[in-house]
């Protein structure tokens, strides 16, 4: 109980922005939850493949038929790949269609999810600003309730900036583990690609 009225106070001392940061923190965490989920499974998927493949190529001497083990993108482009290997020049258009395609849709949401990061700190010095010209019009006018005003203006001011940056500082630690996930699963990818490909060279 006294969490939940220590809240509202804070919500009611730090004003309308508030709200705008906490549609931002929704979002930022969304987003990471979403990236880390995916990336995650194609991680999986992709070292899967690559330990499927190169057992198959160093006990055979053949084309690395994978396997996936789940269902979503990875495992259907193995799928794929796999229906293709008489074909070399389909996999290599295969490998660069998904490479490419992987790529835009990982850097757009990375891009928004930077973009989400970069407004909270923002919106909280939006609120400094705020919180500081009620402080100076409380003191220009001088009036009966300046304390108060004064007081309000710069409560507005601390709370917006401190949650502003509560809310930057997870997105912005999780951002730079999704690019290190996203780095894993294109390094993957290429490996794969490597081990198809050698394959590939020793029966065709």
């Amino acid at each position: 109980m006294d969490l939940i009225k220590d809240c509202f106070l804070y919500w009611e001392k730090g004003g309308l922005l508030l709200l705008p940061i906490g549609i931002v923190c929704f979002f930022i965490w969304a987003y990471m939850i979403r990236l880390n989920k995916s990336l995650k499974a194609a991680i999986f998927s992709l070292t899967h493949a690559v330990r499927k493949g190169e057992q198959t190529f160093s006990i055979n001497n053949k084309v690395p038929r994978v396997t996936s083990i789940e269902k979503g993108p990875v495992p259907g482009f193995i799928d794929q790949v796999n229906q293709c290997l008489s074909s070399p020049e389909k996999i290599e258009r295969l490998f660069d269609n998904f490479q490419r395609q992987e790529k835009a849709v990982y850097e757009r949401d990375m891009s928004v999810l930077q973009a989400l990061v970069t407004a909270s700190p923002l919106l909280g010095l939006l609120g400094t600003v705020m919180g500081m010209i009620s402080t100076f019009n409380a003191l220009a006018y001088k009036s009966a309730g300046m304390t108060e005003l004064m007081a309000s203006g710069i409560s507005q001011a601390l709370i917006t900036t401190k949650f502003g940056l509560v809310v930057a500082l997870p997105g912005l630690f999780g951002l730079s583990v999704i690019r290190r996930q996203f780095k894993t699963q294109q390094t993957l990818l290429s490996s794969l690609r490597h081990h198809i490909t050698s394959g590939k060279k020793g029966n065709f």
